[in-house]
């Protein structure tokens, strides 16, 4: 497996927790999103709803990306399709889309014959 692929998903992984635990903290202290809706002229709860969502979202992601890149750290057959799967995740963002797809595409392509892990030539 690239290396810079596992990277990604070790990184991913940190990110998505860290974003995660954010919008968590938000939802812990009241004060924050009442404060955040006032200021925007919102209804806080429907802030509060899709906050709930992003949260849960994060969530998941991350531990899709700490799975993936344990298993690719490990060298496992399963991370390929937990790997695919969290990149799907990821590219919903619709951000991360061009970059997704991206490591789609090398997760899944053969190494060929004469390339090292690396990909290229010695």
């Amino acid at each position: 497996m690239r290396i810079w692929i596992t990277v990604l998903y070790w990184l991913g992984a940190g990110l998505s927790m860290a974003l995660c635990l954010l919008y968590a903290i938000g939802l812990v202290l009241p004060d924050t999103l009442n404060q955040a809706a006032a200021a925007q002229k919102i209804d806080s709860g429907a802030l509060r709803q899709v906050v709930s969502l992003v949260v849960v979202y994060l969530g998941l992601l991350s531990l899709c990306h700490l799975v993936a890149a344990i298993g690719l750290t490990l060298g496992k057959r399963w991370a390929k399709p937990v790997a695919t799967v969290a990149a799907v995740l990821w590219s919903l963002t619709c951000v991360a889309l061009p970059v997704a797809a991206v490591v789609i595409f090398y997760l899944w392509r053969p190494l060929s014959a004469s390339g090292s892990a690396f990909g290229g030539r010695r």
